[in-house]
């Protein structure tokens, strides 16, 4: 376990029962708890939109072409109680998936194609859950255990509808813009002393 100058703390467990893979996560207090229920929707969808946009100087296209060949996998979330990054990754291309975490933590990127592809998206996910049976008894349960809060239910149609891009683009860079209070933990086939420096170098 180490501290990092900004005050990141990594937990790291090299394991050998999968030698073909590091699974990580990293996470501060937080999340959508901070804003009020009128900014719920937006915060709560906000890092699946960026990830239709890709990073920096990347469009999503862009950044599948330029991960062909590697075996990563990272993605934001913003959660009820935190913020962070999962991950998924080759021990090779390691250090491809910490990049990542820095880009989308210091340069995201936010346009309006990516809004209405999650938006899209979601409209069909809602509209083929209606028909599921097992969801109608999932959402009547949460109808009974949680009332009508916005913060238990899935988000209804009417609020993806009005989702603004300025809106979501704010709530990001406000849930990221400090990672110093954040634990990110490390569980796979890797070398100690390389994931600490990759550690000072990129979180």
């Amino acid at each position: 376990e180490i501290e990092l100058e900004n005050g990141v703390r990594v937990v790291m467990k090299p394991t050998d029962f999968d030698k073909a893979q590091v699974i990580f996560r990293g996470a501060s207090d937080g999340g959508a708890s901070l804003v009020p229920d009128d900014q719920y929707a937006t915060a709560a969808s906000a890092a699946d939109i960026t990830q239709f946009a890709g990073i920096a100087d990347l469009s999503l296209t862009d950044l599948q072409k330029l991960l062909t060949g590697k075996l990563v996998s990272v993605s934001p979330f913003i959660g009820e109680l935190s913020e962070g990054f999962n991950g998924r990754v080759a021990p090779a291309d390691l250090e491809t998936a910490l990049q990542l975490v820095y880009l989308y933590a210091t340069q995201p990127r936010f346009d309006d194609n990516a809004l209405k592809v999650y938006q899209d998206q979601m409209r069909t996910v809602l509209k083929n859950r209606n028909l599921d049976p097992e969801s109608a008894i999932e959402d009547a349960f949460l109808l009974g255990t949680c009332g009508d809060s916005i913060r238990c239910n899935v988000l209804p149609v009417s609020e993806i509808d009005n989702l603004k891009l300025d809106a979501v683009e704010k709530m990001y860079r406000e849930r990221f813009a400090n990672l110093g209070d954040a634990t990110f933990v490390f569980v796979g086939n890797f070398d100690p002393a390389q994931l600490k420096d990759l550690a000072q170098r990129y979180l």
